[in-house]
């Protein structure tokens, strides 16, 4: 972005505010004499009354705005009507602005007939009238969709070639009809969420999540099915977003992830080297469903915020995976027994790799807990005194925020 583009981006999330059609009039006009030849523009954490977009882009010497992108703005109900008005968009993008969420029409954007990259990255956003978008933009080639299931069986388009889908939720059935978008070639599943509650975790439920991991898997070879975000390495597999019964999760989350077995089939998988579980009850047979996994090398159960319920001896699980290099957890009183249990396992073990590094957090203000930990690593130095010759690493985090990890061993 130009300086003064930056300029002017700054100056709305310093407070510009315009409000009527009178002061987004005068507001437009001073803007064209400041940036005539004003092509892309990226708004952050603006409040934006959408007439002063609509005024910008209208009259007798229009603002032609080729990329847009905003980002967690705050906007009114006409945004999506607004942003149809922009006759010259061909790079479109709206991420995190809670006045999208919910369902909203996106039909408006269909007389965008030069769009090129459409992304609707909005949480809990459920767009309706996806399929004439992209039906009337024929040069649409780049999509981005919250969630799988908010594709409609009927999408059709000749010259989309990436999508991605923010959510999948495999307990929901997944339409995508490849026949009708003959020239995708890349699919991008940025997170998979088995199921939104417990009660999608009845047995009908799995069925519907192997069918998805087939249809997933027996894609066209032209299509490449990617996971996670380009720029980084890791996938997040997440149980279900209601908290509340996530305690009762742990039989049901288990029951789906078995199902995932087709997936192996993907090289995306196949080569998938860290995973992060969140959002759910892990038990020992969930971590053994992860076996699909032929090359995870770091796996993590939860993050800072732990919001996971752990079974102590899904420690003891995870360890066996034979390409594991690095297990991170949260510490709690009562997993002694089964951290000491994985450690020996290692010990033992002929194969595998040459040294497993546990990555332990624990809160800063519990004594209990860190003191039970303690215990844990006298038991650890007893048990194996060559420090030269453990082929387990303990390594320690205490409190949240920016993790420094600190070895036992030295």
């Amino acid at each position: 972005m130009s300086p003064t583009h930056q300029a002017l981006a700054r100056a709305h999330s310093q407070g510009l505010h315009a409000q009527g059609t009178a002061v987004a009039a005068a507001l437009a006009a001073h803007l064209r004499l400041l940036t005539p030849n004003i092509t892309s523009l990226e708004l952050e954490k603006v409040n934006l009354d959408t007439q002063l977009l609509a005024t910008l882009c209208s009259g007798a010497a229009p603002i032609k705005l080729q990329e847009l992108c905003m980002k967690e703005c705050t906007t009114d109900s006409q945004l999506l009507s607004a942003l149809g008005q922009l006759q010259y968009l061909r790079v479109l993008q709206i991420c995190q602005c809670s006045s999208l969420e919910g369902e909203h029409n996106v039909s408006p954007l269909a007389q965008l007939r030069g769009l090129q990259e459409l992304h609707l990255d909005v949480y809990h956003f459920e767009p309706i009238g996806l399929s004439s978008v992209l039906s009337a933009c024929t040069q649409l080639r780049v999509l981005t969709v919250p969630c799988a299931h908010h594709i409609p069986p009927e999408l059709c388009s000749t010259s989309l070639t990436t999508l991605t889908i923010r959510f999948i939720i495999m307990s929901k059935p997944f339409l995508l009809d490849v026949g009708q978008l003959p020239s995708l070639r890349a699919l991008r599943l940025v997170t998979m969420l088995l199921c939104e509650d417990a009660a999608q975790g009845r047995p009908q439920s799995a069925l519907i999540v192997e069918q998805n991991a087939r249809m997933l898997s027996s894609l066209p070879a032209a299509v490449e099915v990617r996971f996670g975000l380009r720029q980084k390495r890791d996938f997040w597999l997440l149980g279900m977003l209601n908290l509340s019964s996530m305690q009762a999760s742990g039989d049901a989350v288990e029951a789906l992830l078995g199902r995932l077995g087709p997936l192996a089939a993907l090289p995306a998988l196949r080569g998938l080297r860290e995973l992060n579980l969140n959002f759910m009850h892990i038990l020992p047979g969930s971590v053994r469903a992860l076996s699909i996994f032929k090359k995870l090398h770091v796996l993590h159960f939860g993050g800072e915020r732990n919001n996971v319920m752990l079974d102590a001896h899904a420690v003891l699980a995870a360890v066996q995976l034979p390409s594991l290099e690095v297990l991170t957890f949260n510490f709690k009183e009562g997993m002694s027994l089964a951290i000491i249990a994985a450690c020996s396992f290692v010990q033992g073990r002929e194969s595998g790799p040459r040294v497993l590094e546990l990555r332990v957090r624990m809160p800063a203000d519990d004594k209990g807990e860190r003191a039970a930990f303690e215990g844990v690593v006298r038991d650890f130095e007893a048990l194996f005194p060559a420090a030269g010759r453990r082929k387990v690493k303990l390594v320690k985090s205490i409190g949240s925020g920016y993790v420094r990890w600190s070895a036992i061993d030295g």
